[in-house]
């Protein structure tokens, strides 16, 4: 039942509160009392014979890490439910007087979830013209302070009820929490205090719940994070559905750094299965640019055990001083499990390093992480040896080959030093602009000076007084000659 006008005091004390909201647009609350408050869902059976009005029968469920304390999951795709609307983990200090908030479903008439009614349970609402339709928005707000810390919440968080929709479902539907993007402003998702407004996380704050789809219903007081060991017992039979992403989020510097998604053989990545796990004052921006590297189940599960051997990658904590994000999603058995750790060196090098190790036969996804990793400082610091000075470069003329517009030379180095030198053997080719070198394997990172390389042909080193030829085939749109440097690294290591 929605509650009648409300007096001339809740009025002006709304009115502040709205103001509130929008003049603090330009000084957003990072971490105020209620940055970390939730604007959940809750289903609810509808009561049977006489009972009381649908605010006064509502729950006052606590928000508890790890607990089942909300319904946000029902097998039914018919039949009639109440869904309220709750602000939870408030400040018990600074109190609730307020929430911005949207909301999204089926919109069409008979699918899905359809709103029959919507009914108020605080004081005020400044409801958009399509409320309660699929993507309208609402701000709501109470004349008194909620400070009344829910019966059972370990932190003496506050529940308070915003309102109730009594639904019926036609088939199954995810009905969710999202940002009021109705205002004339960028969308929000936003916890009044009293005073104060803090703009929550979204979408790892907002809840929803779903009929039929198992997998829609979130409960944001249990949190995205599932232990590491999760994915550890997973069959890799189930892990034709895993997601893997590293994000950089430190310094841009100059240009982007694209993430990078590593999945199954032909399974398409869904990224937003990542944004329950994004964490506070951390930037993804880089994840619009994400790039996807394919890997085998093989591959997939022996990098999930490489990695379960080191405490520094599985603990799923945030360091401070970190810069890059390590994810994972998958579904199974209808349940989506998510992990993350945010890390720096020198478990973001140790994490590299396992990758490129397991992936070393993977051209693709071993290119991408050499390319990630040299842009966030995260590859292995150790490095093949310099053994130029032992090395005779020389190079023959070049000629110009006519179908590709390219010149082309062979180079022959020759091992003039007192000993053999192991394989892999590479070439650091580095050109006079304009002409570059257009047959490279790869660019080197942690070899200084750095440049493209070529991997000369040998199979177990080379031998003292042996010589090694490959042929390099260099671009030069100018007239000028060719010239280059050249430096030989000789072994394993990060180049």
């Amino acid at each position: 039942m929605s509650i009648g006008s409300p007096s001339r005091g809740a009025v002006l004390r709304t009115i502040v509160i709205i103001l509130t909201v929008v003049t603090l647009k330009a000084e957003r609350a990072v971490s105020g009392p209620n940055f970390d408050a939730k604007i959940a869902l809750h289903i609810q059976a509808l009561p049977t014979g006489k009972a009381p009005s649908i605010c006064d029968r509502a729950d006052y469920p606590p928000c508890n890490e790890g607990q089942d304390n909300l319904t946000v999951y029902s097998d039914s795709t018919s039949g009639s439910f109440d869904v309220y609307f709750l602000v939870l983990d408030g400040d018990s200090t600074d109190g609730i007087s307020g929430a911005v908030f949207g909301i999204e479903y089926d919109g069409a008439t008979g699918s899905g979830v359809d709103v029959n009614t919507w009914n108020l349970c605080a004081t005020a609402e400044y409801p958009s013209e399509d409320w309660p339709g699929s993507g309208a928005g609402n701000t709501v707000t109470w004349s008194a302070c909620q400070k009344t810390a829910a019966q059972g919440d370990n932190t003496g968080g506050v529940t308070a009820i915003l309102g109730a929709a009594y639904i019926s479902i036609y088939g199954t539907d995810t009905f969710a929490i999202t940002r009021n993007g109705t205002l004339q402003r960028p969308p929000e998702l936003a916890v009044s205090g009293c005073p104060g407004t803090d703009y929550i996380p979204y979408p790892r704050n907002a809840g929803s719940v779903a009929f039929g789809l198992k997998y829609g219903g979130y409960d944001p007081c249990k949190g995205p994070y599932s232990p590491y060991s999760v994915f550890q017992a997973m069959a890799q039979s189930d892990l034709d559905s895993l997601q893997l992403k590293l994000t950089y989020a430190g310094y841009e510097g100059k240009g982007r750094k694209a993430s990078l998604v590593l999945s199954a053989a032909g399974h398409t990545p869904d990224m937003s299965l990542f944004s329950r796990l994004e964490r506070p004052r951390i930037r993804y921006s880089n994840d619009e640019f994400a790039v996807q590297a394919s890997a085998s189940l093989q591959e997939l599960s022996a990098i999930i055990d490489s990695i379960g051997t080191a405490p520094g990658l599985t603990a799923g904590t945030v360091d401070n001083m970190g810069y890059l994000s390590f994810s994972m999603v998958n579904t199974v058995n209808d349940t989506i499990r998510g992990y993350d750790t945010f890390i720096g060196p020198p478990d973001c090098r140790n994490l590299f390093g396992k990758l490129l190790s397991l992936l070393s036969s993977n051209e693709t996804a071993t290119s991408e992480l050499l390319r990630l990793g040299c842009s966030s400082d995260c590859l292995p610091t150790d490095t093949p040896a310099d053994v130029t000075s032992d090395m005779l470069v020389s190079a023959d003329g070049f000629r110009l080959d006519h179908e590709t517009n390219q010149f082309v030379t062979t180079v022959t180095v020759k091992n003039n030093g007192t000993g053999s030198v192991d394989s892999p053997l590479i070439l650091i080719v580095r050109a006079d602009p304009p002409a570059r070198l257009m047959n490279a394997a790869g660019s080197t990172c942690r070899i200084q000076p750095g440049g493209p390389y070529a991997v000369l042909p040998v199979q177990t080193g080379l031998g003292q007084g042996e010589s090694v030829k490959t042929t390099l085939r260099f671009y030069n749109p100018s007239s000028d000659p060719i010239k280059f440097d050249s430096w030989v690294y000789s072994g394993e290591g990060t180049r």
